[in-house]
């Protein structure tokens, strides 16, 4: 005799979930929040030995060796310090080929957010996040946080790089 499989008492209305939910790296950056869907996010690793690039780059900590692997940091608040390490944690995503760390606060979480578009992004955002944010998410409090772009991250790096390279060609 088959035994009658167990009825689910905490079925889900499929119908009634919005389709636009995302699963989030939710971090904060200089104080102000930012957030990476999980399924972006490679590691979070502790910042070890970030090394400053020669010629100074905008928005670039340095180079980090993560298990032999260089990889660029990206600091957007412009105020990293070794000094401060310990309460910091770089957020290491992949974009295309290219490995990249983001400094980050150390106190983070992982929420379920529901995506909308950047119109929605309050003034209370900061301002430096607001050109690499694709998307906002709101979470269960209803805040309004910056999701994050990697590509548009990398191209800050890039550009900045670019740009540092034909000042010192002239």
């Amino acid at each position: 005799m088959a035994a009658k499989p167990a009825k689910n008492k905490h079925k889900i209305n499929e119908a009634t979930q919005p389709t636009n939910v995302e699963i989030l790296l939710v971090f904060s950056i200089g104080g102000k929040l930012a957030a990476f869907s999980v399924y972006e996010v490679d590691e979070v690793a502790a910042p070890s030995a970030i090394e400053p690039l020669p010629n100074h780059v905008d928005n670039v900590a340095g180079l980090m060796s993560l298990r032999g692997e260089v990889i660029p940091v990206i600091d957007l608040t412009g105020e990293y310090s070794q000094n401060f390490a310990e309460k910091q944690r770089v957020i290491v995503i992949t974009v295309g080929d290219s490995k990249i760390g983001l400094l980050a606060d150390v106190h983070m979480q992982v929420v379920k957010g529901i995506v909308s578009d950047l119109s929605e992004l309050s003034e209370k955002a900061a301002s430096f996040l607001k050109p690499f944010a694709k998307a906002v998410v709101k979470d269960q409090k209803g805040l309004s946080i910056p999701l994050l772009d990697g590509k548009l991250l990398l191209n800050t790096i890039l550009t900045g790089m670019a740009g540092d390279n034909k000042e010192h060609k002239t």
